[in-house]
């Protein structure tokens, strides 16, 4: 295989020549200096065409793809798409009239499938990701900021850029899992090298002294070779430590309804602290996918949504701590009295609780001693550039859709994964058809050993090797065959 060309492309799909050469004109118009562009006016020919690209190592950041094509819809085309270039960004182009449920009914009678449905469908199973309407003019209203969030997207996933910390260490070291994992949960751009790797072997030749744990390589020259997590956040530029002694208002943890109050106490004039001890954004900030929050109605990962409301309180002057959590919370002669985790005192008029929860954990004999070098808890779109091409297994049962496997970007059909536990909810998150006729540790009441994958993850297609439950209902997100 070739190496990927200097310039990723733009896949643009339309059976209508005349709406694809235009398409194609406007994003170029835009993004040619960077990107190629290019089109095709059937399914097939872009299927072939995609296959061919992938085959020799090209890039593909974005698929376009219009909905309403005679020979496949545009959402299959999207699906299928996963499985030669799982990285893209799908972006389903639809008729503006289609979003009114009685105009696409007088169009399509006897087939009618609502707009709303094929694009819910689609973001819950991660094969569309965002929609544009047909025409899309004015194009820097309508066009050129969709491509631009999902470009946005693809490049903070495929694009490294300048790393502010170099790690050297054993891939499969829990240790080296901590530093990545805390580095990434706070935005903090890394890269990370192997002790046997050609790049960490020459970063570990400027040490006198090699230690067994990860080595933390600065910008600035400095290197850590022995160190708190609080020292690598004071390292890379964080505050540990409370600026003052009293506050107006001290907000315990970063999540996002931490965040919200940072925002609105600051924005009236309150000084503000907001303490946390792992990493802004909270567990919201592991998802790869939170489609239920206001204003965001294509979804949003979790990191870019801690990023936007951090940019948001540091702007209206709130301070924040991080690796210094609060561990005690008194009445003072001068208000309330915060204790920090890492010593000392603060306080404030006012205390925000805003702790979120923290899940259970898998208790397994001896699997406290692997997480971190082979068990991972968290959102898979971190997790997934290490295991993609490894056989895995996911427990989660009741998992959020942001990070079922069906979500997982990259995932190869070679890396089957099955769900276990015995707390799934009744009702099937696709279809709400009643699964209570199901044995528990599986989703369509088939044991997790006899699952396999029959397409790439997430597509709805799966088979089953002892075959259906005669009471069970079929699930559109893994059905038995």
């Amino acid at each position: 295989m070739t190496e990927p060309a200097a310039q990723p492309i733009f896949f643009v799909v339309d059976e209508d020549p005349t709406a694809a050469e235009t398409l194609v004109g406007d994003l170029e118009r835009r993004f040619q200096a960077d990107f190629q562009v290019m089109g095709a006016t059937s399914a097939q020919a872009a299927l072939e065409r995609l296959g061919a690209l992938r085959e020799s190592g090209e890039q593909v950041a974005l698929i376009i793809c219009y909905e309403s094509m005679r020979a496949m819809p545009g959402s299959e085309l999207l699906a299928r798409s996963r499985s030669t270039h799982p990285d893209a960004k799908r972006i389903l182009l639809i008729d503006y009239g289609d979003m009114f449920p009685a105009a696409r009914r007088a169009r399509l009678p006897g087939s009618y499938t609502s707009m709303l449905e094929v694009i819910a469908h689609g973001m819950a199973l991660g094969h569309v990701e965002y929609y544009l309407t047909k025409p899309w003019r004015p194009r820097e209203h309508l066009l050129y900021p969709v491509v631009g969030e999902a470009l946005a997207a693809w490049t903070r996933l495929n694009s490294p850029g300048f790393a502010l910390v170099r790690i050297v260490g054993d891939h499969w070291d829990p240790r080296s899992f901590g530093v990545r994992d805390a580095l990434e949960r706070n935005s903090v751009p890394y890269a990370f090298y192997d002790r046997g790797s050609p790049e960490g072997a020459e970063l570990l030749q400027q040490l006198d002294d090699v230690p067994g744990n990860p080595v933390i390589f600065l910008a600035g020259g400095r290197v850590l070779t022995s160190y708190t997590r609080a020292e690598v956040a004071a390292a890379v530029g964080a505050r540990v430590r409370p600026r003052l002694g009293a506050y107006d208002l001290v907000v315990v943890g970063a999540g996002p309804a931490g965040l919200s109050a940072a925002v609105y106490g600051a924005s009236e004039g309150l000084s503000t602290l907001v303490l946390e001890s792992t990493a802004i954004g909270g567990q919201a900030g592991t998802s790869s996918r939170i489609r239920n929050f206001l204003g965001f109605p294509a979804g949003i990962s979790g990191g870019e949504l801690a990023g936007r409301a951090y940019e948001q309180a540091w702007m209206f002057g709130v301070e924040f701590v991080l690796m210094n959590g609060a561990t005690g919370l008194s009445a003072g002669g001068d208000g309330l009295q915060v204790t920090l985790s890492g010593g000392g005192q603060v306080t404030a008029r006012a205390v925000v609780l805003a702790t979120g929860v923290r899940y259970r954990q898998l208790e397994a004999p001896g699997i406290g001693g692997l997480v971190g070098a082979g068990v991972f808890y968290g959102s898979a779109r971190r997790r997934h550039p290490r295991s993609r091409t490894r056989t895995c297994s996911s427990s989660a049962p009741g998992t959020p859709p942001g990070r079922r496997p069906s979500t997982w970007p990259g995932r190869r059909a070679a890396s089957p994964c099955w769900c276990a536990g015995t707390a799934w909810p009744r009702a099937c998150p696709t279809t709400s058809s009643p699964r209570s006729q199901a044995p528990p540790g599986s989703m369509c009441g088939c044991t997790p050993r006899s699952l396999r994958p029959a397409a790439t993850i997430g597509s709805p297609s799966w088979s089953c090797a002892t075959g259906p439950p005669a009471a069970t209902r079929r699930c559109r997100r893994r059905r038995c065959s």
